[in-house]
């Protein structure tokens, strides 16, 4: 569980703290129901901050949640988080991209997940519509080898994934591609959170 406000601290008890390259605090954060919210939101600036997190066991069962704020300025898609370059992806998605197939047309959300750690393993990806510059609150899930992903606590779709290879770093707002490859997000990211069992919204 990270809260972001002015650290990388895992506040699980885990102790798997981030490490952050470039990104920045920002007082932009969602208010939780008051109007008067304190704390500090991850600022990205769609050109080369990311944090990064210690791999985690989730082959079998996990939620992602977090608060996300899509920068209208993200000129085509960036990863909100992402495990190794070929096996979690939740993107956000603010154009159109090279072999886009998705005949949706932005903003969204796009979850996947693959089978196989390549290129050609992803499953067809679960999308959601959101709005830019504004908060959303963004849960991913999987168990049973079905995902699903909520926006706003509604579930916008689920889909069968089985046999999911998840192997490598947590990356928020990049993916760790060993290239000049970039996945850069651009907007606000706040209380992540990343359980090892399917929660519910």
């Amino acid at each position: 569980l990270w809260h972001f406000n002015q650290d990388f601290q895992d506040y699980s008890g885990n102790e798997n703290h981030g490490t952050h390259y470039g990104s920045s605090y920002s007082s932009n954060v969602p208010n939780f129901g008051e109007p008067n919210a304190l704390g500090n939101s991850l600022s990205f600036d769609g050109l080369d901050d990311k944090v990064v997190l210690s791999p985690m066991n989730l082959n079998s069962e996990f939620t992602i949640a977090t608060w996300v704020n899509i920068s209208s300025d993200l000129s085509i898609f960036g990863d909100i988080l992402s495990i190794g370059p070929y096996s979690l992806a939740l993107n956000a998605v603010n154009g159109d991209w090279n072999n886009n197939e998705i005949d949706i047309s932005p903003p969204f959300v796009k979850y996947s997940l693959n089978h196989s750690n390549s290129s050609n393993g992803w499953y067809d990806p679960i999308i959601g519509l959101v709005e830019t510059d504004q908060w959303h609150y963004i849960v991913a899930t999987y168990s049973n080898e079905v995902a699903k992903l909520y926006i706003d606590g509604q579930m916008v779709g689920q889909k069968d994934m089985p046999n999911i290879n998840i192997d490598g770093a947590i990356w928020i707002g990049d993916r760790d591609f060993s290239s000049s490859f970039s996945y850069n997000f651009n907007g606000d990211i706040s209380q992540l959170g990343i359980w090892d069992r399917e929660l519910s919204q």
